[in-house]
């Protein structure tokens, strides 16, 4: 889905467009008064919430800026018990967290929002199931996620998922289903993958921030065994800091090439579907660029 956006330092960061149906707004009596407060300040005045989080943390000494990591230490550090950023959007009143609010703030850094089982585990809409089915249950599969994150795993051979001569490095939220998506609407594009790895027998590693979720990684591989398709070959590693305006999604991509690609023999027969646009770093013979439209 979206890419792992900055934490609220030196204005870097960019919240979600807000829309008349996504308004972060706060629960303190200062925003009440001004529709401004502290507790939102890097929405306001970026650069002033990166001052103010280096005053917390270094107790008014004032380094140029303070790591993301410290950064949000000291914002949230900063934020009284009688504020509580909140949004109007349907996000964050399905999951209690959103791309419009700063990620120290409890906004999403990128990765999908952890969405209740009750929500996300329900079958796709067109499976013919309504609200009412009964929930999906999704048993983590411990040792195929312990190996998927093994650094050290060679794919060569008959390793879990592996096939085909061609990849593809698969987003999630925004390419099977709109960002925001939630109850039947989640995965409602999925029998467009499947028509994909049915016609090119490619192998699927994923690169969305899914790949940091265990159970949903592990709603993948289910979805992907029910509708009779190979499990996921791999996932990509976890980003690692400091983090690009993509949330290192191209590099992240990358790294599992350059670790990869002679084992696998795809050479120049793969892609990346992803609504985050990474041609410029991948190449545009290697990305699908889907609009990810909100609902």
């Amino acid at each position: 889905g979206a890419s792992i956006a900055p934490l609220p330092c030196c204005g870097s960061f960019r919240p979600g467009k807000p829309t008349e149906d996504s308004k972060p707004s706060c629960t303190c009596d200062e925003f009440k008064a001004t529709n401004r407060c502290k507790h939102l300040a890097s929405l306001f005045e970026p650069n002033a919430a990166c001052a103010g989080a280096v005053a917390a943390s270094t107790g008014g000494s004032g380094s140029p800026c303070p790591s993301p990591a410290n950064a949000a230490r000291a914002v949230s550090a900063a934020a009284p018990s009688d504020g509580r950023p909140i949004c109007s959007c349907q996000a964050f009143r399905s999951t209690g967290t959103c791309r419009h609010l700063p990620p120290s703030l409890g906004g999403l850094a990128g990765g999908p929002p952890r969405l209740p089982r009750s929500i996300a585990g329900r079958p796709p809409r067109g499976s013919g199931d309504d609200d009412d089915s009964p929930r999906r249950a999704v048993i983590v599969d411990e040792a195929r996620l312990e190996w998927y994150r093994n650094a050290g795993k060679v794919l060569s051979g008959p390793s879990p998922g592996g096939r085909g001569g061609c990849g593809v490095f698969l987003d999630v939220d925004g390419v099977l289903h709109p960002l925001g998506a939630f109850g039947n609407d989640m995965f409602c594009r999925w029998n467009l993958l499947i028509q994909i790895i049915e016609a090119t027998g490619c192998a699927v590693v994923l690169s969305s921030s899914w790949r940091l979720d265990a159970e949903g990684v592990q709603e993948l591989n289910d979805r992907l065994r029910e509708s009779g398709a190979a499990e996921l070959l791999d996932i990509c590693p976890e980003p690692k800091a400091p983090l690009n305006d993509l949330g290192n999604r191209d590099v992240d991509i990358q790294r599992w090439m350059a670790a990869h690609a002679e084992e696998v023999g795809w050479g120049a027969r793969w892609i990346a579907i992803d609504d985050i646009d990474l041609c410029a770093a991948l190449g545009s013979d290697h990305v699908l660029l889907t609009e990810g439209e909100e609902v």
